[in-house]
């Protein structure tokens, strides 16, 4: 059982995504495509010879040479080359964006910080500052309802941020199991001039894949940066609450359009 199902969803981290992933990331998922990508390769292989055959037929004095036979068996070397460093042509990807990935999450966070202990915290201040203000009644009464309702939806839009993090995750990692399932035919693109496109388009995708987390995150921290610039006195009322949920809401839009835009 992953630590989501014994500690709850509070808990929830990426480790509890990788699982999910990893236990759907069987041998017959990714040799799935494996009979499609041999099939492909097999019919770019012998049109990328008959074009070189072809050509060599046509020169002036239509016999061809040495120098043809050669560029004939290189090419061949390079078709056979490229099949059969398929797995390390995708590992050595998925290892240069984790590389990225990693890099990114650990300046901008791996995950939001809306636990339990941020809200207590969060309550405390907010005690804090009600205790120590020199307002009259009918002040601390609007501090008070205010306290309430914050009190009442702080959890709530935690809750939503937290939702919104687990999708991201999925997201990634459902993704990323589709993109490691046609990996092997975009590899084998690579042998024509005229499929190479298919394989930059796969990249472009891996690349988009890796960076919806990172995204995420970095929406999620340009939110709290703005939310620590309002004074402490009243970040944590309800007004500036809201606003900044609706403002994180949207860096999540716009990020996520920006990354897409990459295809």
């Amino acid at each position: 059982m992953s630590d989501y199902g014994k500690t709850g969803f509070s808990n929830f981290s990426a480790k509890d995504a990788e699982e999910v992933y990893s236990k759907l990331k069987t041998e017959a998922v990714t040799t799935s495509m494996l009979g499609l990508t041999m099939a492909v390769a097999a019919v770019l292989i012998i049109n990328e010879i008959w074009k070189i055959y072809r050509e060599a037929y046509q020169k002036e004095n239509g016999i061809p040479d040495m120098r043809d036979f050669m560029n004939l068996i290189m090419k061949y070397v390079i078709y056979l080359a490229i099949i059969t460093a398929m797995p390390f042509i995708v590992s050595l990807i998925e290892k240069l964006l984790t590389i990225t990935e990693t890099a990114l999450l650990s300046a901008w966070g791996s995950k939001p910080d809306v636990g339990l202990k941020v809200l207590e915290k969060e309550a405390q201040l907010v005690s804090e500052n009600i205790g120590s203000s020199a307002w009259s009644i009918l002040k601390l009464d609007i501090i008070a309802i205010d306290a309430l309702g914050t009190t009442i939806l702080k959890p709530l839009l935690y809750y939503a941020i937290k939702h919104l993090y687990i999708l991201a995750l999925f997201s990634r990692y459902a993704y990323l199991l589709l993109l490691e399932i046609v990996a092997p035919l975009a590899i084998v693109c690579l042998i024509s001039e005229k499929t190479q496109q298919y394989f930059y388009t796969w990249s472009k995708n891996m690349m988009v894949c890796y960076l919806l987390v990172p995204g995420f995150m970095l929406a999620d921290s340009f939110g709290n940066a703005a939310h620590i610039g309002i004074n402490e006195a009243n970040r944590f009322t309800f007004i500036p609450m809201v606003m900044i949920f609706i403002l994180k809401l949207a860096l999540f839009k716009s990020i996520s359009q920006k990354i897409n835009n990459l295809i």
